[in-house]
């Protein structure tokens, strides 16, 4: 089942029915991109159950904030809730670099992420926009032509929101995500050495020249 093909139509309803539920509400801005999975989780089982006629068993809710994924359709579609304020560039956790192996050997090209924009007045919320996708035309770019990631774990970072609005993408496919990951983790390897380096002794060096160059 390609979700692509109603890519439109969900992130209208998505829109339409997220803001109807937090219009009247008052959120912690903080933690309001927790409070929002719910909601959108709530909101897709409406619309695959009217649309498709899909019935509760066909839907899995993740357990808890470390299980991934966030929503699962008929056990074989994965989906992510990411939210984030309008004023600020994203910078929500996309999974290591390193993680995505095993995700995608699970799932192959059937993870989709939702991504919820909002603004904030108070305590009051308005959802700006939701955003529906694979998973890898929401990742940005590096300033070195890397997948974008945060150095400390390699976790992937979106792209900014003037992208988002823009449709514009840097991997379009599962093949060009992949190479993009292999590439990335090399990259980060390789800054990690350089970083660290200076702080090795010379015995250590030695031992490192001998385990990988002297073969």
């Amino acid at each position: 089942m390609d979700l692509m093909l109603y890519k439109n139509e969900i992130e209208e309803e998505l829109l339409r029915y997220s803001n109807q539920c937090v219009k009247e509400n008052e959120y912690d801005y903080t933690t309001f991109g927790k409070e929002i999975e719910p909601i959108l989780s709530e909101g897709l089982r409406f619309y695959f159950m009217s649309k498709f006629n899909f019935s509760e068993s066909d839907f899995y809710e993740a357990p808890n904030k470390n299980h991934f994924p966030d929503f699962t359709l008929c056990r074989e579609i994965a989906i992510e809730f990411k939210a984030a304020v309008y004023n600020r560039k994203p910078e929500n956790d996309m999974g290591t670099i390193n993680s995505w192996s095993s995700k995608l050997k699970e799932y192959g090209d059937n993870i989709y992420y939702i991504f919820v924009k909002y603004s904030t007045v108070n305590t009051y919320v308005n959802i700006e926009d939701v955003f529906f996708d694979k998973v890898y035309r929401f990742i940005g770019l590096n300033s070195a032509g890397f997948l974008r990631y945060r150095e400390k774990d390699g976790n992937l970072r979106p792209k900014s929101w003037e992208d988002f609005d823009n449709a514009y993408t840097y991997c379009d496919s599962l093949m060009e995500f992949q190479e993009g990951l292999r590439k990335s983790e090399s990259y980060r390897a390789r800054r990690l050495v350089e970083k660290h380096f200076p702080d090795v002794s010379e015995e250590d060096r030695r031992i490192i020249k001998e385990k990988y160059f002297d073969n």
